[in-house]
């Protein structure tokens, strides 16, 4: 994952940077000169770069949607590192959430299938992208067997993991499926997919 040409490039950047050149000069180190440094490579020459941002959207594909609180968490944890806790920056009850709807839809698999195929109309399922799959598969857990589920949220969960072609496609056939169950109501599709 680590990408050496990008690292030297950075590392090259970094040691021609003012501030690197005063903080190297002093013998010795004081913790907010090392936070500084730190936030300067963060801010100034990562952020910024495009080499960066290409290697991290390759990675973690949301980075367009995630990047801003991603880099407010970053500088919290630079400011203040005891004050983050990793493993609590998800609730318990999301967490629980998430547990769930994986496990139903895995359990579930064969009968939203049952459920999508019909709906394809024109459309093989077996060369539908696996992603597109799974997600409306945990769409259609979450409109069956959740009580508390937000339609409205499943659908912009759904415009945030799909790229603009396919999200008419993914609440398309949400739409048919949830007028089989009466629920054809909360999906009102426009003709700007985007538009909720």
């Amino acid at each position: 994952m680590l990408d050496k040409t990008l690292v030297a490039q950075i590392f090259q950047q970094l040691t021609a940077h003012p501030v690197y050149t005063a903080y190297i000069g002093e013998e010795s180190r004081e913790k907010s000169k090392e936070r500084e440094i730190i936030k300067i490579i963060f801010s100034e020459l990562m952020l910024p770069n495009d080499l960066f941002i290409s290697h991290i959207e390759e990675y973690f594909n949301n980075w367009d949607d995630d990047a801003e609180m991603m880099e407010q968490l970053v500088l919290t944890f630079i400011q203040k590192p005891k004050s983050i806790k990793f493993n609590e920056i998800m609730s318990p009850d999301k967490w629980e959430f998430a547990r769930t709807l994986l496990k139903t839809a895995i359990e579930k698999k064969d009968y939203c299938a049952e459920l999508i195929k019909p709906k394809l109309k024109n459309w093989d399922a077996e060369r539908i992208a696996q992603l597109d799959m799974v997600l409306m598969r945990m769409g259609l857990c979450e409109l069956l067997y959740f009580d508390f589920t937000c339609v409205y949220a499943i659908k912009t969960e759904g415009r945030v993991a799909l790229k603009e072609n396919r999200l008419t496609f993914f609440v398309g056939v949400h739409n048919f499926v949830s007028a089989d169950f009466g629920k054809s109501e909360i999906f009102q599709f426009t003709e700007d997919p985007f538009i909720f």
